[in-house]
């Protein structure tokens, strides 16, 4: 499948220093954009979004941070792939990504479903990460999950849950192309 084009990371109003790229990782193609100097954070989206949900805070985090926003697999830029969307392999293709822009001891932030990507990465890689931020979502497996599965205002998650239904509603459709 092919990757989406992407607009050139200037267009996005993030400015020269940032670059729309792409890497081979873990049999598929990943997007992401980079810019800034210093020690690696690494933004995983949630859902529905994609890298752009960072677009904002990513010129500051970039004057002190060499600042990588990607896009999970199927996502964006970011080649679909038949299987693998569970968080620990989006964690190897986080964790390779990593390896092939030589970064080390990296921040990890991951908001919604990135959040699972990065409890993933966290738990699978603890020796490839300076610290971890998880932004508004349970994580399975930790305290209060089993708890929130059965609340009402959870619907959605089960709603999107349906075999094919997100890639319907998402297929073609990123957020710059609606702002």
């Amino acid at each position: 499948m092919q990757a989406q084009e992407q607009p050139k990371a200037t267009a996005t109003g993030l400015g020269k220093e940032f670059a729309s790229e792409t890497a081979r990782v873990n049999g598929i193609t990943l997007h992401y954009v980079r810019g800034g100097k210093g020690h690696a954070v690494i933004l995983i989206h949630g859902f529905p979004q994609d890298w752009f949900e960072y677009h904002a805070i990513m010129p500051r985090l970039a004057k002190q941070f060499t600042v990588i926003a990607v896009d999970l697999r199927g996502v964006g830029g970011s080649t679909a792939a038949e299987s693998g969307y569970d968080a620990a392999n989006m964690a190897k293709d986080i964790r390779e990504l990593a390896e092939t822009l030589k970064l080390e001891h990296v921040y990890i932030v991951g908001h919604d479903i990135g959040g699972h990507v990065a409890y993933a990465f966290v738990r699978r890689y603890p020796d490839a990460i300076r610290g971890a931020m998880i932004l508004d979502t349970p994580v399975p497996g930790v305290e209060g999950w089993n708890e929130i599965q059965g609340d009402p205002n959870m619907w959605h998650v089960r709603f999107m849950q349906v075999p094919g239904l997100a890639e319907k509603l998402v297929t073609r459709r990123v957020m710059w192309n609606i702002l």
